[in-house]
């Protein structure tokens, strides 16, 4: 069912990190496509599901406080990427939005020196991840996805809410680093078709993000533990 990329995504490591004992030649967009995808060995869930976007907010106060400046780019082939900014999605092809921040390949939005323990944190909207697509609504998917040394619960953005679920950690220059998503797939019972819905439900909190804060944008973010 499940589509292979027939090249290596040497792309973003846009704090997509995500399955558990990932090799350390596997670069963490490359990681969380695979979660995206249901091809990772996920940790079952032990948190509820996050709300749409702006359904939920929590006051929360934690020292893992500071601020996101987003960046944004899209990729059309998993090799070639360009900045975002609104233009039509190119769905002849597999293409992946990505919504704030990642320091490597290519560099894309910052967080506040406070947050010098994530490694990348983004929303992630994918077109066409499947050839054939089992069901239209698996070719259309997004997630909230988050790389830090960190052990965390949720992450805080601009007031709204998202819990996360650990599902994977990679060791880079002797350093744990966490992969969390907030979409969850469970690994005791996996229903892929239920959690290829739920991404695809997600896709409305992308849409709200996308559009509430433009590119170069600044938001307050904080982990909460």
């Amino acid at each position: 069912m499940l589509k292979s990329l027939v090249r290596p995504i040497a792309l973003i490591s846009l704090g997509l990190p995500l399955m558990a004992a990932a090799a350390d030649t596997q670069s963490e967009l490359e990681r969380h496509i695979s979660y995206i995808k249901g091809e990772a060995a996920p940790i079952a869930p032990v948190k509820p599901q996050a709300k749409l976007f702006g359904r939920q907010t929590l006051a929360t106060t934690s020292s893992l406080s500071g601020t996101l400046t987003a960046g944004k780019l899209i990729t059309y082939d998993v090799i070639n990427y360009t900045a975002y900014n609104e233009e039509p999605t190119d769905t002849t092809t597999f293409n992946m939005v990505m919504a704030g921040y990642s320091p490597s390949g290519p560099t894309l939005g910052s967080v506040s020196p406070t947050l010098s323990s994530v490694r990348s944190v983004a929303f992630a909207r994918v077109v066409k991840l499947f050839n054939p697509a089992p069901f239209p609504e698996a070719d259309l998917m997004c997630n909230l996805l988050l790389t830090s040394s960190d052990l965390v619960q949720g992450l805080n953005i601009d007031g709204t809410y998202f819990p996360l679920t650990q599902v994977g950690s990679s060791v880079k220059s002797g350093t744990t680093y966490y992969d969390y998503a907030t979409v969850a797939l469970d690994k005791v019972a996996p229903n892929y078709t239920q959690y290829f819905l739920d991404e695809h439900a997600f896709c409305t909190t992308f849409d709200s993000f996308n559009s509430t804060y433009p590119n170069g944008s600044t938001v307050s973010l904080t982990l909460v533990p």
